[in-house]
């Protein structure tokens, strides 16, 4: 099917990639799934399709809850890679602010402490690659962080879209920029139709921005049929219309998980 025959919802991506063809580009995608920390059929079912349509995945694991069955889980998939999603997902944000694992209040030294030790954990799970790269839950965190992520072993970090930017010389950051749950409405998946519109939005802002891949973001554990049907529809449209599936940015073609 082309991509000017793929019909609504996706028309107004195939009118994006127009554009990307034109100069000579091919758009990217590359797909990050949080909150992960045992096997679970929810679990099964993502690894399965992105065997199907052979896509990479960036799987975020909450170390201190993670358990070794995920490691050996994962250890039988070629293109899985695996990061370190904080500490153990706890809030510690004060009263009335959002929700976030790592501010200023808690402290630099209980943080980098943390930091250690979920790095460590890690490293004993899923290898050195995992135990240096981050991804902060709620993808919130202090710019401070730049700085203090490296001396924890980190060298990469995943946020999203609207997280400021805190890369440095010793820090590599690839955010996400398209949710495919809608956390405020009840935690439900998105319908093809408002993935469609966001995908031709950050496709559009990617051309923009140096032709720079896409993140697609997921969490298995909250999927329902609707966020499962979407993926699929993604994941077809995709294939499609020729677009590319990538390792996460910075991160080489080899397993390093």
């Amino acid at each position: 099917m082309s991509i000017e025959r793929a019909g609504e919802p996706w028309t107004a991506v195939g009118q994006e990639l127009t554009h990307w063809r034109a100069a000579g580009r091919q758009a990217q995608l590359w797909l990050r799934d949080d909150d992960a920390v045992a096997p679970t059929p929810a679990l099964d079912r993502l690894l399965a399709i992105g065997r199907a349509y052979q896509v990479p995945i960036l799987i975020a694991v909450i170390p201190m809850l993670a358990e070794r069955s995920l490691a050996i889980r994962l250890a039988n998939e070629p293109v899985v890679f695996a990061a370190t999603h904080g500490i153990r997902h706890d809030n510690h944000a004060p009263s009335g602010r959002k929700s976030e694992e790592t501010p200023l209040e808690r402290g630099e030294h209980a943080i980098m402490e943390a930091l250690h030790k979920a790095s460590a954990r890690m490293k004993v799970l899923f290898g050195a690659g995992a135990a240096s790269r981050y991804v902060p839950p709620w993808n919130r965190l202090p710019t401070e962080m730049r700085e203090w992520l490296p001396k924890a072993g980190f060298d990469w970090i995943s946020a999203f879209a609207s997280t400021p930017v805190i890369a440095g010389p010793r820090l590599r950051q690839a955010n996400a920029h398209v949710d495919l749950i809608d956390w405020k409405n009840g935690r439900v998946g998105r319908s093809e139709v408002w993935m469609a519109a966001a995908l031709a939005a950050a496709l559009r802002e990617a051309r923009i921005d140096d032709f720079r891949p896409v993140g697609i973001l997921t969490h298995h554990l909250v999927h329902d049929e609707q966020a499962w049907l979407t993926l699929g529809g993604l994941m077809t449209f995709s294939r499609n219309a020729g677009i590319d599936w990538v390792s996460p940015p910075f991160i080489g073609a080899d397993r390093q998980s």
